[in-house]
């Protein structure tokens, strides 16, 4: 029988870290009683949607463009 290869076993940590980092938040959502599951009803269907919401001002979108040029810059 082979050993696992460096690929198979840096997968395998890399899914026992993120399973350990989701129980842990999951223990925070749970402790906090927030998520961001959000249902939507006022549709044909109800439907869920999962993430979160940002408000960003106008003025920020003058700094994405900034940081674009920037960017561009370098390469």
């Amino acid at each position: 029988m082979r050993p696992p290869s460096r690929i198979v076993a840096s997968v395998a940590g890399t899914a026992i870290i993120f399973v350990f980092v989701s129980g842990l938040a999951a223990a925070e959502v749970a402790a906090s009683a927030k998520h961001c599951l959000w249902r939507v009803t006022n549709a044909r269907a109800p439907f869920y949607l999962l993430g979160s919401v940002h408000a960003l001002q106008r003025s920020d979108y003058d700094k994405l463009l900034q940081l674009k040029k920037r960017l561009s810059n370098l390469s």
